[in-house]
């Protein structure tokens, strides 16, 4: 009896959200409903899935797909999709293509632009307005403006590849994003002020998703690595009450 549609329901339009395990419970096992390889065209076009047990972004021909896919067009068997497909890193995809990519496996509703700078994958921006009066300062507003995205950090690192390590990562950013429009006017101030809270809450958020336990290796040292900045302390958090109480 489902009790819920799939949660990745909404990255398979193809496909209704009740289906266990894109309708081929022969050959699939689903656990928890999560988890299939993902098939993309050079171009970032996506295709549809197959039967794998990991997480990975593959690179495909479409001819070489509608070829060889089955259930509709929205599957392929995992050993024929591999020998077929390569990764976006050793297919050498363009940036246009990445950005293709990330924008399939983004949750919120918000843009998506590239910003190869600094130390983070990716970053919920805000957007700042001053209002000058007479050459004053008299208040200043904010908007939440895109998610950037470190596309050549992530690609280096082999994150593009790795599905869960891109689902991770928005997990992250939409947390601050639903953090922002929980309380937008007193956000930046509790940024200032309290920024170990919202960054540990992020990380709690990334820990507690099923993605996490497929994530790479050096993705899941990445936020450990990343926890330290705000004192290391990664514990369950969820019992912490709303930041919009300050």
């Amino acid at each position: 009896m489902w009790l819920s549609v799939d949660p990745m329901a909404g990255k398979y339009p193809s496909m209704s959200g009740y289906m266990y395990v894109a309708g081929n419970p022969v050959m699939l096992v689903d656990p928890d409903g999560m988890w299939i390889d993902d098939y993309f065209t050079k171009d970032g076009k996506y295709l549809g899935s197959d039967n794998a047990e990991t997480d990975n972004v593959r690179i495909i021909d479409e001819a070489d797909w509608n070829k060889q896919s089955l259930v509709m067009g929205t599957m392929i068997i995992h050993d024929v999709g591999n020998d077929l497909s390569e990764s976006p890193t050793d297919a050498e995809v363009s940036e246009n293509a990445q950005m293709n990519i990330y924008n399939h496996y983004n949750p919120t509703d918000l843009t998506l632009s590239k910003n190869n700078s600094g130390d983070y994958n990716m970053s919920f921006r805000i957007e700042i307005t001053e209002n000058i009066v007479n050459g004053n300062l008299v208040s200043t507003s904010s908007s939440a403006k895109d998610i950037g995205i470190n596309l050549k950090r992530n690609y280096e690192s082999g994150f593009i590849n790795n599905a869960a390590d891109i689902k991770s990562m928005f997990e992250h950013e939409a947390t601050h994003y639903n953090d922002y429009k929980s309380f937008p006017e007193k956000y930046l101030e509790i940024r200032e002020t309290d920024k170990n809270r919202l960054e540990l809450r992020a990380i709690n958020n990334q820990l507690n998703q099923g993605c996490y336990k497929y994530c790479s290796d050096e993705f899941k040292n990445g936020i450990m690595t990343y926890s330290e900045k705000f004192g290391g302390i990664l514990k369950k958090y969820n019992a912490l009450p709303p930041i919009i109480t300050y």
